[in-house]
């Protein structure tokens, strides 16, 4: 189900704003670097029962499927398509984004359907975070 924000009010999130901010510079940062010329970065929200799911779409270098369980689990880590297209970065945007969306009670994944084909990554973040501690960690 897609928001309509002339049919219904926006939930409130309660998450840290500037690490949340951090997530999505990191992931749309890696759409544009890694797209085609002329490629476009779709950015979609959507409820899912008791979440929120940002969705960035792009049509970029893609991602092979052997590669696709690392992209958020390991530090400096980059995928062999995308150091062809740019040799800069360290590798570790986006196992920082997964720690502060797990830090949030949430969940990031990266779906491609290989080479040449561009990639989604989802962000869910819970609507209901009344059992998150709040603190300095988060």
């Amino acid at each position: 189900m897609q928001y309509d924000q002339t049919r219904q009010q926006w939930p409130t999130l309660f998450i840290d704003p500037a690490k949340i901010k951090e997530v999505f510079f990191v992931v749309l940062q890696n759409a544009v670097r890694y797209n085609h010329p002329g490629g476009k970065v779709i950015i979609s929200i959507e409820r899912h029962e008791r979440m929120i799911r940002i969705i960035f779409n792009d049509t970029g270098v893609g991602v092979p499927k052997e590669e696709q369980d690392t992209f958020f689990t390991q530090l400096f880590h980059r995928g062999a398509l995308v150091r062809k297209v740019d040799v800069r970065g360290m590798g570790i945007g986006l196992s920082v984004a997964r720690l502060f969306v797990e830090a949030h009670k949430g969940k990031i994944w990266l779906e491609s359907e290989g080479k040449g084909k561009g990639s989604k990554v989802y962000i869910e973040l819970p609507l209901d975070i009344s059992n998150l501690q709040r603190s300095a960690n988060v």
